[in-house]
């Protein structure tokens, strides 16, 4: 009976097994060196941007109100009177008085990047409340937005009632940059005569991510 052995073959003696299991050997190691060496580069590129988007994230975030004001149209004879209140950073309260039907109101306000990093806004993202017995009357015809390098020409706006003022949908602003709100704002035909107004308009930025 013949036993087998592990080299049947005369041509493949043991040195040359151990010699051809030795290349096996690197080649293996050298596809794992390699391999090692792919992840720790994906791994630290990776880290590097999770390091940069956390700064980012964890940048000054602040948008705020800087200057209110509310007022009627100058042109009509009734004695209407308004007011303007910031009453936290991202929010104002306006009130209207004695208005009457197709009574035209305007709100103009001036918000700034306080923070270390841009944001952007819309015209969605003005939120405008409107509250009391005049709020189902009370219909928003215009909002403009408006980057502005400062306070300078306010009283201009204000006597033209903004007739000819034009903004854009969207604005990024960086830090410390400013933007123009101005709203216009109109009662129906049927509200009542000599009523109160309420509305509260609240500034909703967001981060800007490029």
């Amino acid at each position: 009976m013949k036993i087998k052995t592990l080299f049947p073959n005369k041509k493949y003696s043991r040195r040359s097994f151990f010699l051809k299991f030795k290349v096996i050997y690197l080649v293996i190691l050298v596809i794992v060196i390699t391999s090692l060496i792919v992840i720790t580069a994906a791994y630290a590129l990776w880290t590097e941007r999770l390091r940069v988007n956390a700064y980012v994230a964890t940048g000054d975030f602040s948008m705020g109100y800087k200057y209110c004001k509310a007022f009627s149209c100058p042109h009509c004879h009734h004695v209407c009177t308004s007011s303007c209140e910031i009453k936290s950073h991202d929010l104002i309260d306006v009130k209207f008085n004695k208005t009457y039907p197709k009574w035209r109101g305007y709100v103009i306000a001036i918000a700034e990047n306080e923070g270390t990093v841009p944001v952007v806004i819309d015209k969605d993202d003005i939120d405008i409340e409107k509250t009391g017995r005049l709020a189902r009357y009370i219909k928003v015809k215009k909002i403009v937005l408006l980057k502005i390098p400062s306070l300078k020409g306010l009283n201009n706006i204000i006597r033209g009632c903004g007739a000819n003022l034009t903004g854009v949908k969207k604005v990024v602003l960086d830090p410390g940059e400013k933007l123009l709100i101005f709203i216009k704002m109109k009662l129906k035909s049927r509200a009542p005569e000599d009523s109160v107004g309420y509305v509260k308009v609240k500034i909703k930025a967001k981060l800007y991510n490029g």
